[in-house]
């Protein structure tokens, strides 16, 4: 039960005196006025009091769910960056590919994103272990939400499963971000900037990379360079 000492130390003061007052004139007793008038002023500070405790825990509950998504969008920049900067295309490999079709979802401009990378990003590991990763970013209906979207990402290991992602279940599979307004990606190569890019028809992969998107009405944008490992 929420209690108010300030209020309570109030009134202690307010009875205190009045108490000392009547003594001093001889009275035995508050009017019924002066009862109600120390109620109200009781009830006043006690809202204000408590609308201020439910403001600062609104608050304080607004702060924490602005600290995971600056969390989450975080997560997803630091992933595409590692990710795409160790980007792999061996063009007589089927199996390695760059494909990114922009899309229009009811209005809503989306970019899917697939492609293959070497793990693990560090130096210092190459020497343990060298395997090849398959990746893809998909942008899917929100269900908990009404016109937004939310963006998964799926992961396949070549070096511990040696048939063809598309022929097995992801060995990951997580959302990274929900309550996207649009996600739009735009691949630059040569001096222009294309808004998909498929290996199967370019042979070749971009140079650098474009993210666009909107969460909560907030705009971000990002800029990946993508340092070509192309065989």
């Amino acid at each position: 039960m929420f209690q108010n000492t300030d209020s309570s130390y109030f009134l202690f003061y307010i009875f205190y005196f009045k108490g000392y007052f009547l003594v001093k004139r001889g009275l035995k007793s508050f009017t019924l006025i002066e009862l109600l008038i120390a109620l109200s002023i009781l009830s006043i500070i006690t809202y204000m009091s408590a609308s201020s405790f439910v403001s600062i825990r609104k608050a304080t509950e607004w702060s924490e769910q602005n600290a995971e998504i600056r969390k989450n969008v975080y997560t997803l920049i630091d992933n595409l960056n590692n990710e795409l900067s160790s980007v792999i295309y061996i063009s007589s490999n089927r199996r390695t590919t760059f494909k990114s079709v922009r899309t229009n979802e009811a209005g809503v401009e989306i970019n899917n994103l697939r492609f293959c990378f070497i793990s693990p990003i560090s130096f210092y590991e190459l020497a343990k272990r060298d395997e090849l990763v398959e990746v893809e970013y998909t942008v899917e209906q929100d269900e908990k939400s009404v016109n937004k979207y939310m963006v998964n990402k799926r992961i396949w290991y070549y070096a511990r499963f040696p048939d063809k992602p598309e022929q097995r279940d992801p060995d990951a599979s997580y959302t990274l971000i929900t309550n996207v307004d649009f996600f739009r990606l735009k691949f630059y190569s040569r001096g222009k900037w294309y808004d998909s890019w498929d290996t199967d028809k370019i042979k070749d992969i971009p140079e650098m990379i474009e993210l666009e998107f909107s969460l909560n009405g907030k705009e971000y944008r990002e800029y990946f360079n993508v340092y070509i490992s192309k065989f």
